[in-house]
């Protein structure tokens, strides 16, 4: 995804994930200098989104897409 994609889902507090995985993140910090995005896992249930809190996981804003479904 775009940078600038990234960014607004991070203001959004849009949920993202990873290419060829079902696992749900949300952005938590973003570098806009070098992309680099800082990301928290969250997992449904009862229909809510609720976090893992850690670990935190670093990615390239080019390697995170917006989930196709929730």
């Amino acid at each position: 995804m775009e940078i600038k994609t990234a960014e607004r889902m991070f203001h959004n507090d849009e949920l993202v994930t990873i290419p060829g995985t079902h696992q749900l993140y949300k952005i938590i910090e973003i570098n806009l200098n070098n992309g680099d995005v800082m990301l928290e896992r969250y997992y449904l249930e009862n229909g809510k989104t609720v976090s893992t809190k850690l670990p935190l996981e670093l990615y390239s804003a080019n390697q995170i897409e917006k989930p196709v479904s929730l």
